[in-house]
């Protein structure tokens, strides 16, 4: 019983066998296959971000018939808005969509790309005098909207009622999958990207880098060299090297520039990303117009800094532009070679449309980038509110939490926002949500405050957090599948922030750091004669006291509430182990002694 790990996804992703995984990616392969046979007229397949594009880009090896700006993210979706609406104005309705994903539990995902649609849209129908209310709007998108999904679970009780025919009933999605399948599913999905060659980050573009290039070691190690003369520290987590500088200071740090370089089959993934506390709407706009100074580039007609350029888009594409340059900044300062390396830039391409407007923006921005990213970045970190507006982070002391501590602290933050987002669906659908429930369900929440609640959940403990390391550790859990990282503004456009997002595969964290012991958990339950609660008392006589394990039994009562307070079953998450099992039969012999 003694010393339970955590089992967080390792570096070749959930474990999972390498068997399990090429059959997923067979399977994922003949879906794509037909969707894009089936789909092939539409004009707009969209696949939504993050993790069915990312499973499109473990697919990328194979050649699919996909006419040419037909594909995008549902990111691309929201840019090409206005080509929507000019369709429904030159022809009374919306041209085709088939929105694509790979998972579906209740649909609320698929509920705010529908929702972030219909606003976008409303907002541009005056443009082009044009007035339909919302019910229409909806109606008409029901009609022109096709939906599929790689597996469901349920019956997606809390997508929107119109959307619900647009489900396919016929298609790849042949029946549900238990839960018990499901959990293992998504597991294993998230094992397939991360031992693909691909970086799990969205509105980033990548640099591979060929580990069979006689010169990739001395660009890596040339690279390594020049970071650590720029000011940049260095942190090995699970096979991932991250590289971070601070500004102005790692203790009064507004924004955070990191490098990862991951290892990937044949080749080095290294992936640029910038972080900074949350900013005001004046401090977003010096950023927007700092950008359109520096290139002189309109998307779609319209400049970073226009008001009419829809806010999520505005937000993705200034995250996408500053996290290159940085890319672009160090690769000209460590003086490396960028013949040794290829950019991921179709996958950015999809991401803002797919389409020759898409195309024409990033291919104009990568041929400036090399030249003018060292001024843009150093103007950047210049810009004054930098100076004015930090992270949350504590005086460092002796006593700070070490890698695995702050991975540990950091997986029960992950772990229990996401059981609460579980929660509140799981009461929207039978009842007793409350109004504390849906404040503390969000998905998503913001840098700043993460760091707040991680310092708050170490109060009284005597040790304080290291901003490197918990950086470090939130890319690492970006790279296994269980975080995103999304640019949004909060307020109706007041702040524009950094926020993480919790995924489905962020539920399995405590299940599988425990795996072992689910098995005594759910025999126990059997035998609950008041509900589950009385499975406390039980944990703590004998795990607590007979087994002399007393952390190991609070842990173990935090798992058991968390599970059935979002409605969850332990058999979700393992087999019903046999009656040889040893830790059951050592139970069972307490009971009948006790």
């Amino acid at each position: 019983m003694k010393n339970a790990k955590v089992a967080v996804l390792p570096a070749n992703g959930t474990g999972a066998s390498t068997q399990r995984r090429e059959n997923l990616r067979g399977d994922f392969l003949a879906f794509f296959s037909y969707i894009f046979a089936t789909y092939h007229d539409f004009p707009y397949k969209v696949l939504l971000a993050r993790g069915c594009s990312t499973l499109f880009e473990a697919q990328k090896e194979n050649r699919f018939d996909i006419p040419p700006g037909s594909l995008m993210t549902d990111s691309g979706l929201l840019a090409r808005a206005g080509d929507l609406v000019t369709h429904l104005k030159q022809h009374g309705k919306f041209p085709s969509i088939v929105l694509i994903d790979d998972i579906m539990v209740y649909g609320r995902a698929m509920n705010a790309v529908l929702l972030g649609l219909e606003r976008q849209i409303s907002a541009l129908l005056p443009g082009e005098g044009l007035s339909y209310n919302e019910r229409e709007i909806r109606h008409k998108l029901s009609i022109a909207v096709r939906i599929e999904v790689f597996a469901y679970h349920g019956d997606a009780l809390l997508l929107y009622p119109e959307y619900q025919r647009c489900r396919s009933q016929a298609g790849w999605s042949r029946g549900q999958r238990p839960m018990r399948e499901f959990r293992r599913l998504t597991l294993d999905m998230s094992s397939v990207t991360a031992c693909s060659d691909v970086a799990n980050a969205s509105y980033t573009i990548s640099a591979r880098l060929p580990k069979k290039r006689p010169q990739a070691d001395a660009q890596l190690s040339r690279l390594a060299s020049y970071l650590a003369n720029a000011g940049y520290s260095r942190e090995v987590h699970h096979g991932m090297t991250v590289f971070q500088k601070y500004s102005p200071d790692p203790q009064r740090a507004s924004a955070v520039l990191t490098l990862r370089v991951l290892p990937r089959p044949g080749a080095y993934r290294i992936v640029p990303y910038i972080f900074v506390a949350d900013l005001s709407r004046d401090e977003f706009s010096s950023v927007t117009q700092l950008l359109d100074r520096t290139f002189r580039l309109k998307f779609r007609g319209s400049l970073l800094s226009d008001p009419a350029m829809n806010q999520r888009v505005r937000c993705e594409l200034c995250a996408m532009m500053l996290n290159h340059l940085l890319l672009e900044s160090i690769i000209t300062g460590a003086g490396l070679s960028r013949d040794c390396f290829t950019f991921d830039s179709e996958k950015i391409i999809r991401s803002f449309g797919g389409d020759k407007p898409a195309r024409n923006f990033i291919r104009a921005f990568l041929r400036n980038a090399p030249k003018l990213a060292d001024s843009c970045i150093r103007e950047f970190l210049s810009l004054p509110f930098l100076e004015s507006f930090p992270f949350p982070v504590p005086s460092l002391s002796d006593r700070v939490l070490d890698l695995d501590e702050t991975q540990e602290l950091l997986e029960q933050r992950v772990y229990t926002r996401s059981v609460n987002a579980e929660r509140v669906a799981y009461h929207t659908i039978n009842g007793g949500l409350s109004r504390s429930m849906i404040q503390n369900g969000k998905r998503s929440v913001c840098m700043f405050l993460l760091l707040k609640n991680l310092s708050k959940m170490l109060q009284g403990t005597g040790k304080q957090l290291d901003i490197r390391k918990v950086f470090t550790c939130l890319l690492y859990l970006m790279d296994c599948g269980y975080t995103a990282t999304i640019v949004r503004d909060l307020y109706d456009g007041e702040y524009y922030c950094h926020c993480m997002r919790v995924g489905e595969v962020s539920l399995s964290l405590m299940p599988v750091k425990y795996h072992s012991f689910i098995p005594l958990l759910m025999e126990m339950e059997r035998y609950c004669l008041w509900g589950w609660k009385d499975m406390e008392w039980k944990i703590r006589e004998y795990v607590g006291d007979t087994l002399g394990e007393p952390a190991l039994a609070g842990q173990l009562w935090a798992l058991t509430e968390s599970i059935h307070r979002s409605g969850q079953r332990f058999l979700d998450w393992a087999e019903p182990a046999g009656p040889d099992d040893e830790a059951i039969r050592a139970y069972r012999d307490w009971k009948h002694l006790s």
